[in-house]
């Protein structure tokens, strides 16, 4: 399916937030662009754009377009977040749609010993509270998560909950945004007192 040119899409995006009493911020606000989220700040070439602000199933989220890169190496995604202030160490845990030379531009050390090693790809700052936030009700859920669309990656770091797909047509919104809030409700509370702050 071709993606549809920016101002359609705006335009769809306007109406889908209306519909849900969102917000759709003006695309000169960057706000957005400075969240402090790996997946974001990794590349120097990046807009954070379609930003809008509303309650979903009673929680702050934002839902974004991202771009990332430049010319042939461009890549889009729509990305929601909601603030999760725990400070644990970060840790990405992507999906197979995750482009090869963005995998390449992580630091952050793959770690392979866990459940979700033949189904995600998991780059972290701390293996020890990665094995912890994979061992338990969370690793189910990824793993039937994973058989639904949209193809969705995470990033879990100090203050935000990312959860980021190559850019989804409007319809898929809802699913996203339940996507993030089901990884929150699974994230052992032990994890939270083991690693938090």
């Amino acid at each position: 399916m071709a993606t549809p040119p920016d101002s359609d899409r705006r335009t769809s995006i306007a109406e889908w937030a209306m519909l849900n009493t969102f917000e759709l911020l003006d695309d000169r606000d960057q706000e957005a662009e400075r969240l402090p989220l790996f997946t974001i700040q990794a590349v120097i070439d990046r807009d954070v754009h379609n930003v809008c602000l509303g309650l979903w199933e009673g929680t702050d989220v934002a839902c974004f377009d991202l771009r990332r890169g430049s010319g042939n190496q461009r890549t889009n995604s729509t990305g929601a977040a909601i603030a999760f202030p725990y400070g644990l160490p970060t840790v990405l845990i992507l999906h197979g749609n995750v482009p090869e030379d963005h995998r390449m531009l992580l630091s952050m050390s793959v770690v392979d010993d866990h459940a979700l090693a033949d189904r995600y790809e998991v780059r972290s700052q701390n293996a020890g509270s990665t094995r912890a936030l994979l061992d338990g009700p969370l690793v189910d859920w990824l793993l039937e998560w994973r058989a639904l669309p949209p193809p969705v990656s995470f990033e879990l770091s100090q203050d935000w909950l990312l959860a980021f797909a190559p850019q989804l047509p409007v319809d898929l919104f809802p699913q996203l945004l339940d996507g993030l809030l089901g990884f929150r409700d699974h994230i052992p509370t032990d994890v939270l007192t083991m690693f938090g702050r």
